[in-house]
């Protein structure tokens, strides 16, 4: 009996590492009527689970993180009732119920650091799924009249999403890094310039910006910053590949810095919405039609400010104080890959 429960211990693991492995590419595979890929996955893993919690008679303790996350998800969900679009209303809770419950898998099943790395390793390798589809898209349209396009992305993906996506896995492929077998330390080091060339074709501004941050963030340690530095150049002789109209639109940041890209128009229009949905907001995931533009946000805090309220948003920067504490607390990371 205890093998057993054992044995489906490990198997909601490998479902959950699954889970991870399809996120950063689960938009490129999409099932009409189910949704993409990572959402079947956590359907497949839900019965296992059950049984294994069963089985094992508790779960782990959560942390008052976790307490936040539900808080917010209550609050999220109950804005069906008074949501100003109940259809993109009902979509949106079915997105933040499973990534509730895959934050849920990944505390429960992934108990110890080596577990926890491991999970960074499948997000880097679905993130070189992505990579490999955006450079697919890039050589075949270069075959075609298509080659004068700005951006490329991978099938199923918004160039934006899938820049910030990659741009993550920059820090992630780091942590997966540590510790890890050689061909893990050999990937990671090679994610670096991959991803960010991929993320140039793209022609996604704000994820190139991400990308710079996440970049900046590994110089630490003399180690880390060698490494970095020969990602680097190594992305210079990459770019050159890249068209000149989709660079010149990554340049364009600074010059159109004056109103954020255009998207200052965006944030007045939300911002003369929010006093009528101030407490409790106008319905999760309804910003474009709430602030009456048709447009994302561009702006987390914004979005969550208008579709969750005052209530919401402080929730909202309560997890993320929560969650920068936690980091700050951890045990120094390594300074090196591996």
């Amino acid at each position: 009996m205890r093998s057993s429960k054992i044995l489906v211990r490990k198997l909601c693991y490998s479902l959950t590492w699954t889970y991870f492995f399809a996120v950063p590419w689960d938009h490129s595979l999409f099932f009409e009527g189910l949704g993409p890929i990572s959402r079947i996955i956590t359907l497949i893993t839900i019965p296992f689970v059950a049984f294994a919690v069963v089985a094992r008679g508790k779960i782990r303790t959560i942390k008052p993180v976790h307490v936040l996350m539900i808080m917010f998800l209550v609050l999220a969900e109950s804005t069906f009732y008074w949501t100003v679009d109940p259809d993109t209303t009902l979509t949106t809770m079915r997105t933040y119920v499973q990534v509730m419950i895959a934050v849920w898998f990944a505390w429960e099943f992934a108990a110890d650091s080596e577990s926890r790395r491991k999970l960074g390793v499948a997000y880097m390798l679905g993130c070189y799924v992505s990579i490999i589809n955006t450079f697919w898209e890039f050589a075949t349209s270069a075959t075609t009249a298509i080659k004068s396009a700005q951006r490329f992305g991978a099938e199923g993906w918004d160039q934006n999403d899938l820049a910030v996506t990659l741009a993550l896995g920059i820090l992630i492929s780091r942590y997966a890094a540590q510790g890890a077998s050689k061909p893990v330390r050999m990937l990671a080091f090679a994610y670096l310039p991959l991803a960010l060339v991929a993320i140039a074709l793209t022609g996604s501004r704000g994820g190139s910006l991400v990308a710079a941050v996440a970049v900046v963030l590994q110089w630490k340690g003399r180690s880390a910053l060698a490494v970095t530095a020969f990602g680097i150049l190594i992305t210079c002789a990459g770019l050159s590949f890249v068209p000149e109209k989709t660079l010149d639109r990554i340049l364009t940041m600074t010059s159109d810095i004056q109103d954020m890209n255009s998207r200052v128009p965006i944030w007045r229009a939300a911002a003369s919405a929010v006093p009528s949905h101030l407490l409790l907001g106008a319905g999760a995931g309804t910003f474009r039609t709430a602030s009456g533009t048709g447009m994302v946000a561009h702006n987390t805090f914004l979005s969550v400010l208008l579709e969750e309220g005052l209530v919401g948003l402080g929730l909202f920067l309560s997890m993320i104080a929560m969650l920068f504490r936690s980091v700050r607390q951890a045990p120094p990371q390594l300074d090196r890959y591996g």
